[in-house]
């Protein structure tokens, strides 16, 4: 009898959602997260885990068992080209903060974004698993007055290069010498 259709609106005529479940779209957003807190919130929130991931990481440099100092550092500071480890989060959320102080006045709105919130809200929570690791280790090993430097051993497999790859480059040099003497050319 009656049948219902989505309405296009203004060119738009994706899925749309209601106002308390999580938006179709960021564009459109006024639901899920972000219904809560704005963008100043987030840029708050930012700035704290920020300072109390560097804070921790000092703490972590302190800490008098040279052992315990680098299993913390591996499990919680970690590579910063590694996605999964803490640093790189850190700095993902320190490079938003950047973008939204490079405004004058400062563009909390960007926090707004679910992709930068989102980032903000995992270095949070990998900030609240950090400081207990932290604590528990300066309560059993104690605290040095100094940092120290936390060694990381990278290893990286060398291939051994076949050995037929020398002998195409020395031949390859000895063409193209052969070209540049004019030994072998056009007549």
């Amino acid at each position: 009898m009656n049948s219902m259709r989505v309405a296009v609106l203004a060119g738009y005529s994706g899925p749309r959602s209601s106002m308390f479940a999580g938006s179709a779209s960021d564009l459109f957003s006024l639901g899920g997260r972000s219904l809560g807190k704005s963008g100043a919130d987030w840029y708050k929130d930012a700035k704290a885990a920020v300072a109390q991931f560097d804070d921790l990481v000092v703490r972590t440099r302190k800490i008098a068992n040279k052992q315990a100092r680098e299993d913390l550092a591996k499990e919680y500071i970690g590579d910063p080209q590694d996605r999964d480890n803490g640093m790189y989060r850190r700095n993902g959320t320190a490079s938003n903060i950047a973008t939204a102080e490079s405004y004058t006045p400062v563009n909390t709105f960007y926090f707004d974004s679910r992709e930068v919130s989102n980032r903000t809200q995992r270095l949070i929570d990998w900030v609240s698993d950090f400081q207990p690791a932290v604590v528990d280790a300066e309560r059993q090993w104690g605290s040095l007055p100094d940092p120290q430097v936390i060694e990381t051993i990278k290893t990286v497999e060398v291939s051994s290069i076949p050995g037929w790859v020398p002998v195409v480059v020395l031949g390859a040099a000895g063409v193209a010498a052969l070209f540049a003497f004019g030994v072998i050319g056009k007549k």
